[in-house]
């Protein structure tokens, strides 16, 4: 359900403290799912941020004037956000009883990688749109949700500990990674960085698989450990 999204336990509060922080670093050391979640948010933003750095170049190219750009960006964005509240309220919660939370992780990676490949084939508005809602609309109809559920496995008190880890300094760490990535390779072909970008979308891809073998791992570890219980969890576990 959608309300289970977000943080919602008493656990989960206040984590943002560099003690807590801490305390993330040392489970990271501990538990394969949050090691595959980190290099699993590392590719995906550097992979978000590599077609971010395509789709606009393409978006100016194809509108020079600054008066039509913002037009079709205005009804892209009208368009767009209007798809990704249906994805939110009705594709996503019916792909997670389809194919379940472990599965369901899977979907973006491609998606992305798909998007490489556009970009590389046609070089075009068409890619350009497909590109940008691959890295926006679906990430955060898709991706967002399912990663929250992911941290269902942990145990409460580390859920909200790893989301200001993953959000709040590997999301940032990835970010600077990608400008660093784009600095030092400024006059760039666009294929080298649909290469480039279909690589790391590939690292997102395969952590995800791992992470996928770790969140059932670390779910039936706690769930015989007494940890957590079905109605924590929601009652599909897929």
């Amino acid at each position: 359900r959608l309300r289970r999204w977000g943080p919602l336990v008493a656990e989960e509060r206040d984590e943002s403290s560099l003690e807590a922080l801490r305390g993330a670093g040392l489970f990271v050391r501990r538990s394969a799912l949050a090691r595959w979640l980190v290099v699993s948010v590392l590719g995906m933003v550097l992979a978000l941020f590599l077609a971010q750095f395509l789709y606009l170049g393409l978006f100016a190219q194809r509108f020079p004037d600054p008066a039509r750009l913002a037009a079709f960006l205005s009804a892209y964005l009208f368009v767009t956000n209007l798809i990704e509240l249906a994805i939110e309220l009705w594709f996503t919660p019916w792909l997670i009883r389809r194919v379940g939370v472990a599965g369901a992780n899977l979907v973006h990676p491609a998606l992305m990688l798909l998007a490489f490949g556009g970009l590389a084939a046609r070089w075009d508005l068409g890619a350009a749109v497909g590109a940008r809602s691959a890295r926006e609309m679906l990430e955060n109809g898709i991706a967002m949700p399912v990663r929250s559920l992911v941290y269902n496995a942990m145990p409460a008190r580390f859920r909200g500990r790893m989301r200001a880890l993953l959000e709040g300094i590997v999301y940032y760490a990835g970010m600077s990674l990608a400008g660093a990535v784009l600095l030092a390779f400024p006059r760039t072909e666009p294929a080298w960085l649909c290469a480039a970008g279909a690589l790391a979308a590939l690292a997102y891809l395969l952590a995800n698989e791992m992470t996928r073998r770790a969140y059932l791992d670390t779910l039936v570890a706690q769930l015989r450990a007494g940890r957590l219980d079905l109605g924590a969890v929601g009652p599909g576990l897929g």
